[in-house]
């Protein structure tokens, strides 16, 4: 499995740099360096031991406090925070969608089952929960209606 996530890297002259990247579902974010990276490196003969990466494990003490410094201010830098905006919306966007192949075999089927059913997208709410409304396959809501999606608005 894999997932996507915010990796901070160094480049060339030592800056830090907030890049969406996907890494297999096993991997862990070091906490000193933010880096994130095989879950091995946090273990030593097969168990968990520490929360932070074999590079940072093997940094000077000195050396480990500059750059978990450095780490968390830039988690408060505007790029920094940009990119967790842009993952997260990626992610609605991916959890919130449907496949134009599997809505077309949806249709079809209630089309040929159903030629007089009526689409709706249902909503709850006053206030957009997101950016993004679910969309799905039809769902009967009652007899010859249909929900292909949902917009929750929190109270």
């Amino acid at each position: 499995m894999i997932k996507s996530v915010v990796n901070i890297i160094e480049d060339l002259d030592d800056n830090l740099l907030a890049v969406i990247q996907d890494v297999p579902e096993s991997w862990r974010e070091c906490s000193v360096t933010g880096e994130w990276r095989p879950k091995e490196e946090f273990m030593k003969d097969g168990v968990l031991v520490r929360t932070n990466c074999e590079k940072s494990y093997n940094m000077s003490s000195d050396e480990m406090t500059t750059r978990n410094s450095k780490t968390n201010e830039f988690k408060k830098s505007v790029q920094y925070k940009n990119a967790v905006k842009r993952l997260e919306f990626t992610c609605d966007l991916n959890e919130n969608s449907i496949s134009v192949k599997d809505m077309i075999e949806s249709l079809s089927e209630l089309l040929a089952n159903n030629p007089n059913a009526r689409l709706v997208v249902t909503q709850a709410g006053y206030y957009a929960d997101g950016k993004i409304a679910s969309i799905n396959t039809p769902e009967l809501l009652v007899e010859g209606f249909y929900s292909i999606g949902h917009s929750n608005q929190k109270y």
